[in-house]
């Protein structure tokens, strides 16, 4: 035996002693000092080094437990037994094992939060390369603070159901609409949603990053759509520049006053005597946008489309959700509360420009 191998073997020894006469943090700095990536340990070394940390690490204080788990987090020769103790620990311990260990697996994962609960569940949420399913799990959660740190993991893989779940959190959670808006795995679609409920700041960067439309970024077109609800016809001259005809004055609460002939008004009334193809004609007569993306608007889209669609031409929350329940668009009441709110949350400035986009991208799934 090499001098070395005989100085660790003593060194170890001398540690093993320590921690059965109760002198825990002595043997521990003696364990940490032998787990060193400078130390080679033998195998005989490395045995004997986990077994005096199995013999300390439910006797020493936590911040000891914190400093052993800081640096067994990234080894991969740590006994199964001593990584599942340290990440049942509190998680001011459990923390960098449950962040960084890759002894553990989904299941462990899981398991894990489900055990210990929201602590837990927001280290895990920081894990590099988590995956889809330990995601979803989160997700499952409803917690807010969770869901916040795994839209900021942006090494976390996040499926399209549970990132469009995030989406539509973000009414509620303002906290989720940056890291949301930065993912690059958010996807036009969802991009697009996002776009009605930011604020400007995050607007410019959703369309700087995805593809939504390149006349959202022209000056002449932002400048007539924040016009467009003092106008009468809101959406009619955004794209053409002019019309060929004047309109009465006022904008839509005037023309409110002055009778039934206000572009909500006509859409309901249509919708609720005639049908949903009346209603669609109606608001393509109303918007300008091609006969096909209205009728897909009135025949195909979710609550959230159609949200953006009426808030748009000026629908207040009420009329809106009468369209939607025509439509057969709620299962239950707690659906209903969470499309008013969605509604209500969304800027009519911007519905207005993101139904102009759907003049030349409509909002129709793969055109069905």
């Amino acid at each position: 035996m090499t001098d070395r191998a005989t100085s660790f073997e003593h060194l170890l020894r001398l540690a093993h002693q320590r921690a059965l006469d109760g002198k825990g943090g002595l043997a521990a700095s003696v364990a940490k000092l032998c787990l060193d990536s400078r130390a080679d340990l033998s195998a005989r070394e490395l045995a004997l080094t986990y077994e005096i940390l199995r013999m300390l690490i439910d006797k020493v204080e936590m911040e000891v437990r914190r400093n052993i788990s800081d640096y067994l987090c990234t080894r991969t020769d740590v006994p199964r037994d001593l990584i599942a103790f340290l990440a049942n620990d509190k998680v001011h311990v459990a923390y960098p094992i449950l962040r960084h260990s890759s002894l553990l697996n989904d299941e462990d994962l899981i398991k894990l939060v489900r055990d210990h609960g929201h602590g837990h569940a927001m280290a895990v949420a920081t894990r590099p390369e988590l995956s889809e399913k330990v995601s979803h799990f989160l997700v499952s959660l409803k917690d807010d603070t969770v869901d916040t740190s795994l839209a900021k993991n942006f090494a976390a893989r996040i499926a399209q159901p549970d990132m469009a779940i995030l989406v539509d959190r973000s009414i509620d959670q303002p906290a989720l609409h940056a890291p949301l808006s930065q993912r690059s795995d958010l996807g036009a679609e969802l991009a697009r949603k996002l776009f009605t409920i930011v604020g400007d700041t995050l607007r410019r960067h959703i369309v700087e990053n995805y593809d939504i439309d390149n006349l959202a970024v022209a000056d002449a077109v932002d400048a007539a759509i924040l016009n467009a609800l003092d106008d009468p016809d809101p959406l009619g001259k955004v794209l053409d520049g002019s019309r060929s005809k004047p309109t009465p004055s006022g904008g839509w609460a005037e023309q409110a006053k002055r009778g039934a002939d206000k572009p909500p008004v006509v859409v309901m009334a249509r919708l609720v005597s005639s049908g949903r193809e009346s209603a669609a004609v109606a608001y393509a007569e109303a918007t300008h946008l091609p006969l096909p993306t209205a009728r897909w608007i009135f025949t195909r889209a979710d609550t959230q489309t159609l949200a953006i669609a009426l808030k748009a031409i000026g629908t207040d929350s009420s009329s809106y959700i009468t369209a939607a329940m025509k439509l057969g668009l709620f299962k239950d009441e707690a659906e209903v509360d969470r499309a008013t709110s969605y509604f209500d949350r969304i800027d009519a400035k911007t519905a207005a420009m993101v139904v102009n986009h759907w003049k030349t991208r409509p909002p129709i799934d793969e055109q069905a």
